[in-house]
């Protein structure tokens, strides 16, 4: 089963790319090295369709991230955490235009991550604490009632459209700045991603970042969790 796998991932993503499956958290896509990393949970807790998801996403990276977009990303000092959750949203609706398979493979095991509590969302959590970038993160992932401001849907309705990996360079770049000038839009919960305008972030994801310098450039295409409370491991 995990050989057949394998050869799924290496057909949708068009190219002999590198598997390895360990123990971590979640799902990752080396755009540098080509290497698509699949989480081994405990107690085989991970179901065939979440499994299924994580390749979906990650080969979406291996398609449409290039790693010059990574080096331009940091080139620009943007919000690895921003760009990261809107990178997402881009690959998946590409994966989802040119595989229509798939359509069903995000919506469900989306579903069955959030019943188990995957993006932190759990014990009836406000949602409007938290930050724009957390909530548009959750939208796009499926989750469902998240909260929108008027103006906030805007940023959401301009998500959806990007097509092009300077599309999402540019939205990030304006969409921190707004965010800065915006205060309302920070959310307030309690260990959320501190979105700062001048690109650095105070999340997981960037913790690991300042110990490791390559892990933008390498390791964008990680399966983004909720992005306050848990770093970027190798799903955004």
């Amino acid at each position: 089963m995990m050989i057949m796998k394998n050869t799924i991932a290496k057909l949708l993503a068009e190219e002999d790319i590198f598997d390895v499956h360990k123990q971590m958290d979640t799902a990752y896509f080396d755009v540098k090295n080509r290497e698509l990393g699949l989480p081994i949970w405990k107690e085989n807790t991970i179901d065939p369709i979440e499994e299924e998801l994580m390749v979906c996403h990650e080969i979406g990276h291996a398609l449409w991230t290039p790693l010059d977009m990574l080096e331009n990303a940091q080139l620009r000092n943007l919000d690895a955490s921003v760009v990261n959750v809107l990178e997402d949203a881009r690959i998946e609706q590409k994966v989802k235009d040119k595989y229509l398979g798939t359509v069903r493979i995000f919506n469900e095991g989306y579903k069955t991550l959030i019943k188990k509590d995957f993006f932190g969302t759990s014990n009836k959590k406000d949602l409007t604490h938290f930050n724009l970038i957390d909530r548009i993160n959750l939208h796009f992932k499926n989750h469902v009632g998240v909260p929108f401001s008027e103006t906030e849907k805007v940023w959401v309705e301009r998500t959806a459209k990007t097509q092009t990996p300077e599309d999402v360079l540019d939205l990030a770049e304006e969409l921190v700045k707004w965010m800065g000038e915006n205060p309302d839009s920070m959310g307030n919960q309690e260990g959320g991603a501190d979105v700062n305008p001048h690109g650095s972030s105070s999340d997981a994801e960037n913790q690991k970042d300042s110990e490791d310098d390559n892990e933008l450039k390498n390791n964008e295409g990680d399966f983004d969790k909720e992005k306050s409370n848990e770093e970027v491991k190798g799903v955004d």
